[in-house]
């Protein structure tokens, strides 16, 4: 009889079973620790293509090496021949946000650069990344889901 005070009924089990339950779906349910963001800056190399204009958009490749090239095409005549383009690459986790940036410039040519390509190295292989592309000069942006595999071509145009 010294026990007698410890009285385990069926509520009671109950009562331990439901607590244990609830502990192990917090365990279960606890998000995952998120690494911080980085932020990566690339210039892009310019080139006369013959794109239109009014055409824009940007292509995505990934090559055998797992790099990820970007390809911006059509600027609307805001970049001139000693202009550059250059982008604020912030990778958060499994999402990408991308910031064009443009420096007009100030020289005259006909032969004014309609293509700006970028490399990226910095994507882990075979992981699926969520991109969001913003062109804030002319208000314009393009969101996209892909996985980096070889052999990987996407071609999306720029919405205002």
């Amino acid at each position: 009889m010294a026990l007698s005070w410890i009285a385990i009924g069926t509520v009671e089990l109950c009562v331990l079973g439901f607590i244990a339950a609830a502990a192990v779906i917090a365990l279960i349910m606890k998000p995952g620790s998120r690494n911080e963001a980085v932020t990566e800056f690339a210039a892009g190399l310019l080139s006369h293509e013959g794109v239109q204009a009014r055409s824009f958009g940007i292509e995505l490749t990934c090559h055998d090496d797992y790099s990820v090239v970007i390809k911006r095409q059509g600027f609307g005549g805001l970049l001139s021949s000693d202009g550059s383009v250059s982008l604020a690459i912030t990778i958060k986790d499994c999402d990408i946000t991308i910031e064009e940036r443009i420096i007009s410039g100030h020289g005259t040519s006909d032969d004014t650069p309609d293509t700006a390509t970028f490399t990226l190295t910095c994507l882990k292989p075979r992981l699926h990344y969520h991109l969001r592309y913003t062109s804030e000069a002319l208000s314009r942006s393009v969101t996209m889901s892909f996985t980096v595999t070889p052999g990987l071509s996407i071609v999306k145009e720029l919405v205002q």
